[in-house]
């Protein structure tokens, strides 16, 4: 809902905004099957010195995108979501927190990650190939997972269900440089590359151990390589490409898991864009 009105408000300073010169006004979808690594994939859970064996099945992320053009300015705004499922299974050893003499617990998990992008971007053109971009990302997601757990007391296994979640909340800039490169009638293609920081806050938590919100940063890079089409007749631009993102994670303020591992997104991204004048 919140995205909604984001988008609805971007569209009305769209609209109010408008110069003398023209404007051409894009409405579109944009669709991403994406294949994501979060922190918590990189090894064991926090107080966990075994190895996880885990596993996320790629995700279809959705949204719709506006566009406004300007003279040399591009004024983009867009959102995104999409829904993963975890699943795994784990030998560890726990200390101090539901095991005695650090015996080992075996566990199997499984459940879901939804996960949230919202851009708002600025686009400038330098020349007739090549534009410098600017604006403002937010990233959110929010994880539940049921885990189910064999925990062996002296001579005895006894079974355990626990709930794990994490949820996370971050925005912040992004400055790049994007190009437009003809290849022919109405074909182009698209690379991009652009450094970005996030932050905000981060809870983690289960049914055993409550980790204190932390402020998490994530800094790295987002990169794209597409195909874009342009079909005049129905005013309509498709593209077709490649998308990566890489970001490391540093603790800003309290204690997390997350600190000094990464999040990793690549995969296939596809729009399709509405182009009209006012």
């Amino acid at each position: 809902m919140k995205a909604c009105k984001l988008l609805l408000s971007a569209l009305f300073i769209f609209m109010i905004a408008t110069p003398s010169f023209a404007v051409t006004y894009g409405v579109g979808m944009s669709v991403n099957i994406l294949w994501w690594q979060p922190y918590w994939t990189e090894g064991g859970l926090e107080m966990n010195k075994g190895k996880k064996k885990s596993s996320m099945d790629s995700a279809t992320h959705y949204g719709p995108m506006l566009t406004a053009v300007f003279d040399r300015w591009t004024l983009t705004t867009s959102f995104r979501y999409g829904s993963y499922e975890t699943k795994g299974n784990n030998v560890a050893v726990y200390e101090n927190l539901i095991m005695v003499d650090n015996l080992p617990t075996f566990y199997s998990y499984n459940g879901y990650v939804n996960k949230y992008d919202y851009n708002l971007y600025l686009g400038y053109l330098l020349n007739k190939y090549m534009k410098i971009i600017g604006g403002i990302r937010y990233m959110g997601f929010s994880m539940n997972e049921k885990r189910s757990l064999i925990v062996k007391f002296s001579y005895y296994l006894l079974p355990v269900d626990a709930r794990h979640i994490i949820s996370s909340n971050t925005a912040g800039p992004s400055i790049g440089v994007g190009f437009d490169v003809p290849l022919m009638k109405d074909l182009y293609l698209l690379p991009k590359i652009s450094w970005v920081m996030l932050w905000g806050n981060n809870y983690e938590g289960s049914s055993f151990v409550r980790v204190p919100k932390s402020t998490l940063m994530y800094y790295g890079f987002n990169t794209s390589l597409s195909l874009a089409y342009h079909w005049a007749d129905i005013k309509t631009t498709f593209v077709l490409g490649y998308r990566a993102q890489i970001l490391m994670i540093k603790a800003m303020t309290g204690s997390s898991y997350a600190s000094h591992r990464s999040d990793l997104t690549q995969g296939i991204q596809m729009s399709a864009e509405y182009s009209f004048d006012l």
